[in-house]
This record gives structure tokens, C-alpha cells and sequence, in this order.
């Protein structure tokens, strides 16, 4: 429900490029695009634009707004460029993947610290939470997409049983855990590489969950297989800076 194009300017402007984000239907956007949980707070405006203010006010590296065109259902926004995480690791040397990893856990890390003002009212993420609702809302979803569609077959009644006990008890101890503001799709192809830093885009379903949501999304990516010695390195590196 939306698409983007760059605008080239005149070569003696700064910056030389933008990006327009054109909305199908605005209002729609209001709402999330997949699944969240209940909030009791009215969405009042684009979460995109509420949640890169909030991200942006803490110094991640959201791409900045120049315009909103209300009534259009248009943005313009900074150009982050082309080269996503997933881009930038093809074929390069494992040490050059690790660095850039490293880059991805320190913006996580960030995105994840404790913040004594976090509240609906400054942003909408904090009024949606990963509880054990959606949590299974997300199994059934692998079910019915990862298992069902890709075999071409149904799971039988009595094992389909079986597999949501096992969902049941898994949401239960996640939502026992402790929870930080998760991105909700951390990963290869969000997560741009510009100006020696990771930047964030495809953000507006951020909410409250698993601290271990994100980076799970990040080190198990459907998109990227990473060697599971450098798995480790980084998951030692994320603990190691992590002060939750």
C-alpha cells in the first residue's frame, strides 16, 4: 500500500536526492500491517511518522522527514541510498560480516535501552505490546505459511493439537520475560548501510516485546544463513554491551 521513487535536484542542492513515500490510502496506514495486540490509545496520526520522531529523539538512525503532504499521502524523506545489510554482506569476507553485525547490535542495543519516559502519550509503540495473544497469532501464522503452504498439505487435526500445546507453553515463558521496545522486523533488509552506520527503515510496527525478539530476527534472518561460530560471537557481543 505504498511505493517509493528518488527525486534527483539540481546538482548544487544538499541534499542531491530524496526519497517520495506515496500512501495508497493514508488512513489505512493508521493501522498496522500485520497483527498487534489491543491498545487503548487512539492512533492519530501515520505511525510512521510517530514512531521516527520518537526513534529519531533518541539518536537511532531513522531517516529523516522533510515533508508531509497530509491530504496527499506523501513523505519526503532522506535517501538512505541502496545498499541494505543483506547487499552490503554478499560475498564479503567473514570479518567484514562480523563488523557490520556488530554495527546492527549496537543500533539494537540502542533501540532496546530502558527509557524512564516510555509511555503511549510520546510513543504509540508503548501502548502495543507482543503479549501472549499475538504471540500465537505469529505461530499460527508460521504454521499456516512455513509448514501448511510450503508442503502443500495441511498438518492433521491430532498433530496441529499437539504443535499449539507446544506454541502455548513457548508464548507463556516469552511473555514471562523481560520486554524492551522491539523494531519487529529487525533484519537484513530493513537495516541499511550509509555513511559507515546502520539505518533503520520499515519501522511502524514497533511495540513492546521479547528483549530476544530482535535479535533472533537479526542472527536468524530468512534471508541471510550465517556460519553458527559467528552466531555465537555475536550473540557473546551482544550480551557483552547490553546493560539489560
Amino acid at each position: 500500500n505504498r511505493t517509493y521513487s528518488r527525486i534527483q535536484l539540481a546538482t548544487d542542492r544538499m541534499p542531491a536526492t530524496l526519497i517520495l513515500m506515496e500512501l495508497a490510502e493514508p488512513e489505512a496506514f493508521k493501522r498496522s500491517e500485520e497483527a498487534i495486540s489491543s491498545s487503548d490509545s487512539p492512533v492519530t496520526e501515520l505511525p510512521f511518522l510517530n514512531i521516527q520522531r520518537y526513534l529519531s529523539s533518541r539518536g537511532l538512525g531513522v531517516p529523516r522527514i522533510y515533508h508531509y503532504d497530509v491530504t496527499g499521502g506523501r513523505l519526503v524523506l532522506e535517501d538512505l541510498g541502496d545498499l541494505t545489510l543483506w547487499d552490503t554482506i554478499s560475498g564479503a569476507p567473514t570479518k567484514r560480516i562480523e563488523g557490520l553485525y556488530r554495527l546492527a547490535i549496537d543500533e539494537l542495543v540502542k533501540l532496546q535501552a530502558a527509557d524512564p519516559d516510555a509511555d503511549p502519550s510520546r510513543c504509540l509503540a508503548f501502548g502495543r505490546r507482543f503479549d501472549h495473544a499475538l504471540l500465537v497469532w505469529e505461530f499460527e501464522h508460521f504454521l499456516e505459511y512455513g509448514i501448511e503452504a510450503r508442503n502443500g498439505a495441511a498438518v492433521p487435526p491430532e498433530r496441529r493439537g499437539k504443535i499449539r500445546k507446544a506454541f502455548e507453553r513457548i508464548a507463556e515463558e516469552i511473555t514471562s520475560a523481560p520486554s524492551v521496545l522491539v523494531h519487529r522486523d529487525y533484519h537484513s533488509r530493513n537495516l541499511m548501510v550509509a555513511d559507515g552506520r546502520i539505518r533503520l527503515i520499515d519501522f511502524q510496527d514497533a511495540l513492546v516485546g521479547p528483549r530476544t525478539y530482535d535479535l533472533a530476527s537479526l542472527l536468524r534472518d530468512s534471508y541471510v544463513v550465517l556460519e553458527e561460530p559467528l552466531i555465537d560471537r555475536l550473540i557473546v557481543y551482544y550480551l557483552s554491551i547490553s546493560k539489560q
